[in-house]
């Protein structure tokens, strides 16, 4: 099963590279694959000062956005701090478990306390 993870991580780093190859701060594979085996990739909220919004029609940054809304079937999602929650199966803290909603069926996170941060434009449904 080790291997398999193996794997789809070079092939969801590939699909990456491909995607998206003007990324030059890409972080390390060991800096996203967490103790679980669990490949995760942190969001980066940005500084007005890292982008320009312009007018113009003829805007690259806007034409792109415009085809992976169209293409990639991009949506806004909501960004939260957890600062509560409950695991469904054990009872207890869900972050204080050996419980994995992502891995077991039967594992929800119930959330019981949160902060709203903000949203963001992803391709991942909810």
């Amino acid at each position: 099963m080790l291997d398999a993870v193996g794997t789809w991580a070079d092939a969801a780093g590939n699909w990456l590279a491909v995607e998206f190859p003007d990324a030059t701060d890409v972080p390390p594979m060991e800096n996203m694959i967490k103790l679980s085996g669990l490949l995760t990739i942190d969001r980066k909220f940005l500084e007005s000062s890292d982008y320009d919004i312009s007018d113009s029609e003829s805007c690259p940054s806007i034409e792109r956005a415009i085809l992976l809304l169209e293409e990639k079937g991009l949506v806004v999602a909501r960004s939260t701090i957890i600062k509560e929650s409950t695991c469904s199966k054990c009872e207890g803290s869900y972050r204080d478990c050996g419980c994995i909603k992502m891995v077991g069926a039967e594992v929800r996170q119930m959330i019981m306390d949160f902060e709203n941060l903000g949203f963001f434009w992803t391709d991942r449904r909810a």
